[in-house]
């Protein structure tokens, strides 16, 4: 892994800045890097994940789950995917900084791609929709081309 990533930091939700290196913090982890927090496929993505959480702590994987909206962002998405009392740590970089030392694709065409239009669909299609973008609706959460 790139130092240049490892020396990247994020906020948490007190605020506070954290390096990759500090949340990695030798131990198993799940790094889950959602495009925003109001996004339908991370919608979609969370709502997979969020039931497996214990599942996953009781294998001794942490999972650590990184947005680029505002601070203001973060709570609700604890609130909306009931994390409150979770075994998950939840972040923030708007910067992006950590997205572009993970080399994440930030693009316009990756955005209105029909693979995007697709995910956009089935979630629609579960009832799932996207209020507000809160964070960089053209920042993507892996690393597709």
């Amino acid at each position: 892994m790139p130092q240049s990533l490892l020396e990247t930091e994020v906020l948490n939700k007190e605020c506070e800045n954290v390096s990759f290196q500090n949340l990695l913090n030798n131990e198993a982890s799940l790094i889950v890097m959602v495009r925003h927090f109001g996004c339908i496929g991370c919608t979609t993505q969370m709502l997979e994940i969020a039931p497996r959480l214990k599942e996953l702590d009781s294998l001794g994987v942490k999972v650590k789950i990184i947005g680029n909206g505002q601070l203001q962002y973060l709570e609700g998405f604890i609130e909306k995917f009931n994390l409150q009392n979770q075994l998950v740590e939840i972040y923030t970089d708007p910067s992006l900084k950590i997205y572009k030392e993970a080399q994440m694709v930030r693009s316009f065409f990756n955005w209105m791609s029909p693979v995007t239009a697709w995910q956009f669909i089935k979630g629609f299609s579960k009832g799932i929709t996207q209020r507000s973008i809160e964070g960089d609706n053209m920042q993507m959460g892996e690393r597709c081309l």
